[in-house]
């Protein structure tokens, strides 16, 4: 049940506890480890290109993942020069 409520609660942009007692407490916590952890997630999420690539790395072996990078590296050196 309570999955179904995080899922209702990130979809409307609100916590748990809000959407369960329809008040938010202001304390330090933050979903994030840090600020710039919350500008990625931001990030990926606002574009689908980011938001795919991110998706099908999770769902590769690392070894593959590992090579993907590597490739990646070596067009974005290739632009550089």
């Amino acid at each position: 049940m309570i999955r179904y409520g995080i899922s209702i609660a990130d979809f409307l942009n609100v916590s748990l506890e809000y959407l369960m007692t329809g008040e938010e407490k202001n304390n330090d916590n933050k979903y994030y480890l840090n600020d710039e952890t919350a500008e990625i997630a931001q990030e990926i999420f606002e574009n689908k290109d980011l938001r795919s690539l991110f998706d099908m790395s999770r769902k590769m072996p690392p070894e593959r993942l590992k090579a993907h990078l590597e490739f990646m590296k070596k067009l974005e050196e290739q632009e550089n020069k």
